[in-house]
């Protein structure tokens, strides 16, 4: 499995993904930084990188117009207190993945409960057109 650190986040969460044992590379060693979404995309899929990032919808909507196959999406949700939320949140991510990779065509949703996070996985939203 490979993770593609979205911009927004932490750097961090690729030496802590690849502690885990996983490939990992933030949008900026890709020469990605500031890259228009169908870009990232496109990359993306090529690729088959599994996209971490904390701007769920706006990657709902762009994920639910492909109709292709995908490798996932982890989304980190309400993380925007820091590093140490963020790392936090992506570590209950790969614990997840630890007990089971397949995340095709699934989006894996991190949230916060109680004094952790919580993640769920659910199929991406697919759109009709």
């Amino acid at each position: 499995m490979r993770f593609l650190v979205d911009e927004n986040l932490s750097p961090t969460l690729v030496e802590l993904a690849r502690e885990r044992g996983y490939e990992a590379m933030a949008m900026r060693d890709l020469g990605l930084l500031n890259a228009k979404d169908w870009t990232l995309l496109e990359k993306i899929q090529n690729e088959d990188w599994t996209l971490v990032t904390n701007n769920v919808d706006e990657f709902r909507k762009r994920y639910a117009r492909k109709a292709v196959l995908h490798a996932g999406a982890i989304f980190l949700v309400d993380v925007d207190a820091g590093r140490d939320v963020q790392r936090l949140a992506f570590a209950a991510a790969l614990d997840e993945i630890d007990a089971d990779a397949d995340l095709v065509n699934l989006e894996l949703l991190v949230e916060p409960e109680g004094s952790g996070f919580r993640a769920r996985r659910l199929r991406l939203p697919r759109s009709n057109k």
